[in-house]
């Protein structure tokens, strides 16, 4: 923003900070002088993860001087942005609900409607500040900006400048159901490959790829860990992990939960989630102990059916439905363990699924029971193995605002219903 400056900056190491309602751990962030109004200001600006509109989310605070001024939540496009966003008040805890509620300052961020880029139950219609988790002028500015507005909440802004339209796209094609099928397989084989299927590597080297096959809990390590990282960052993590622990059984997690912490947390940190990381393993490693005897193969090792293993494994820490149903793909397709009728392993009708759907034309309407018909239809003997690639690309491209239709990898064969989709929220109808 116009006439703010920053200086002095450093990282911060991870910390926890007291709230009234009890500590809260911060992987780090930065500490950093900013000047504006004529005044020099001591920013902190923090990066850490809560549990907040249905899932583990990146979560910001920042501080000036001692006092909290500002949050961000992941906004559904994180992994491609690297944004939050942070609701917008108008005077004092009043949110900004229209551009004319937009106080004055703010003419230079982008607004963003707060429902439309964090489409999960409870998400507020408001408007909010969309700044990347690095913009550290930017959380200055809107810092500085927040604490003036209990003393001088000021005249209303003009409304926000509307976004740049996307480039235009070749007409979309009618519905085709069997063309998006195999666009979905495509793009799910290519997600395959680059997370271990057939010859391939799981992890970022040999080695880590190595023990992910032979090692079971290493396996649910890695799945645990495939959140707000890359794959191959979360793939490479059981090596690593084991390195510094000097191993990886459960028995060695469950005996020692602040060697797990220190682990995760040492520099370089092995996630971004390194408070909530560390307590999902050691209860993984609790649960493996405690119904499969210490042995994590035998959650297959019965020659389970696919929904018999997919329910397993969403009673561990950090399991959603959709990397359950993934993980089960895995196992089966790429791994080979014993898992038997993956006619059982039924779509993950998860937000991201659903709005791909209805989008690409595959559904005609908002309905569990619909969609998983149409997958079972296109895919009678195997309809999860379009629940992954469904999930990516709703997450990734076919966001549930803006969404990125031109770099999508279906966007051959999409039909682009764009509204058929824009009103899925978190949980299916």
């Amino acid at each position: 923003m116009p006439g703010l400056s920053i200086s002095d900056v450093s990282h911060l190491q991870p910390f926890e900070y007291r709230w009234p309602q009890g500590l809260e751990a911060f992987e780090g962030g930065w500490a950093y002088t900013a000047e504006a109004g004529g005044r020099h200001h001591p920013i902190r600006h923090a990066i850490g993860a809560r549990r907040a509109f249905g899932r583990t989310r990146v979560r910001t605070v920042t501080w000036i001087g001692g006092e909290a001024q500002v949050e961000g939540v992941e906004a559904d496009d994180y992994p491609v942005s690297q944004s939050l966003l942070s609701r917008l008040r108008s005077s004092g805890r009043v949110l900004a609900r229209t551009p004319d509620q937009v106080p004055a300052g703010y003419e230079r961020f982008e607004i963003v409607e707060h429902w439309r880029e964090l489409d999960a139950p409870y998400s507020p219609f408001c408007l909010a500040v969309k700044l990347r988790e690095d913009d550290l002028p930017g959380w200055a500015g809107h810092a500085w900006l927040r604490s003036l507005l209990p003393r001088r909440p000021g005249p209303a802004s003009r409304p926000a400048t509307p976004p740049r339209p996307p480039a235009p796209l070749p007409p979309p094609p009618a519905p085709d159901a069997r063309a998006v099928g195999r666009a979905l397989l495509a793009h799910g084989d290519a997600l395959a490959r680059r997370l271990g299927g057939g010859t391939g590597s799981l992890a970022q080297d040999v080695n880590g790829s190595a023990l992910i096959r032979q090692d079971a809990f290493a396996f649910l390590v890695a799945v645990i860990a495939d959140l707000g990282v890359p794959a191959e960052q979360a793939w490479s993590l059981p090596l690593r992990l084991s390195q510094r622990l000097g191993g990886l059984s459960p028995a060695r997690l469950h005996r020692d939960p602040a060697a797990v912490r220190g682990a995760v947390r040492q520099p370089p940190p092995l996630h971004r989630f390194t408070g909530d990381l560390p307590d999902w393993l050691v209860r993984a490693a609790e649960i493996i102990l405690e119904r499969y005897g210490g042995q994590a193969e035998r959650l297959w090792l019965d020659r389970p059916t696919a929904m018999e293993l997919r329910r397993r494994l969403e009673a561990f820490p950090g399991m959603s439905p959709a990397k359950a149903a993934g993980a089960v793909e895995i196992l089966a397709g790429e791994l080979g363990k014993p898992v038997r009728e993956l006619s059982g392993n039924d779509v993950a009708h998860d937000a991201h699924l659903r709005r791909v759907f209805l989008r690409t034309g595959l559904a005609r309407q908002d309905d569990v029971s619909h969609m998983v018909a149409v997958a079972s239809g296109l895919f009678p003997g195997r309809p999860a193995a379009v629940s992954l690639p469904a999930w990516d690309i709703g997450r990734r491209w076919c966001r549930p605002a803006s969404p990125d239709c031109p770099a999508c990898p279906i966007r051959a064969a999409c039909a682009r219903l764009i509204q058929a989709g824009s009103r899925v929220r978190g949980l299916p109808p």
